[in-house]
């Protein structure tokens, strides 16, 4: 899992740089953390942890189509979860704490019929079926599943694809169909969960 810190303050702007900090194991893998603004030609991190204040400035679209860790006072965490922030962190908060936060995040479940299906490092799993999954459609299924129910928008799931916010309509398209025959692979009419959402995205219903 890649991990990257949008801190405004210390110790948080230090973390990436603690000696063994990106080594920790999760359930898919290590987890790789850095800071800072993410370049254009960085492939999307699969989580942000940021400022609760600058969530919560996102725009309405922004805000959904991201797989966030809010961290501030818990003055703020009502309104930060619900307006969609996947964890939420109390300052002052460790690195460790973090990791602990993030492993739960790592293997994102969703439940279809009372089936439940989950995401590991690259495949989907259900009771019956194990449906190896590409990086990109991965990164789609992370973002969709995470964000269930909120509508996430066609930037963000280009941004999970291919690194970039303005993609090609018929790519997203083209990911959308491959990974609801996937998701029916794992489990059948577990594709009717991808609904949608006109001019905006799609969104992932349970």
């Amino acid at each position: 899992m890649t991990i990257r810190i949008l801190a405004d303050r210390e110790p948080y702007a230090s973390y990436a740089d603690v000696p063994d900090s990106g080594r920790s194991k999760g359930p898919s893998g290590p987890f790789v953390i850095s800071k800072g603004p993410i370049a254009d030609e960085e492939p999307p991190p699969d989580l942000i942890v940021m400022p609760v204040e600058e969530f919560l400035s996102m725009s309405s679209m922004r805000r959904s189509g991201s797989v966030v860790i809010a961290y501030g006072g818990v003055s703020c965490m009502e309104e930060a979860f619900a307006l969609g922030c996947s964890d939420y962190l109390r300052e002052p908060w460790s690195i460790r704490e973090l990791t602990a936060r993030a492993g739960k995040l790592d293997t994102p479940r969703i439940s279809f019929g009372g089936i439940e299906i989950s995401l590991t490092r690259d495949h989907l799993c259900s009771p019956s079926a194990s449906v190896r999954l590409t990086e990109s459609e991965r990164r789609l299924a992370r973002l969709l599943i995470l964000n269930a129910g909120y509508p996430v928008t066609r930037e963000a799931l280009g941004y999970a694809i291919q690194g970039i916010t303005r993609t090609d309509p018929h790519v997203i398209e083209n990911h959308i169909s491959s990974l609801r025959t996937k998701l029916d692979q794992a489990y059948t009419g577990a594709h009717d969960m991808i609904k949608a959402v006109r001019g905006l995205g799609y969104r992932l219903t349970y």
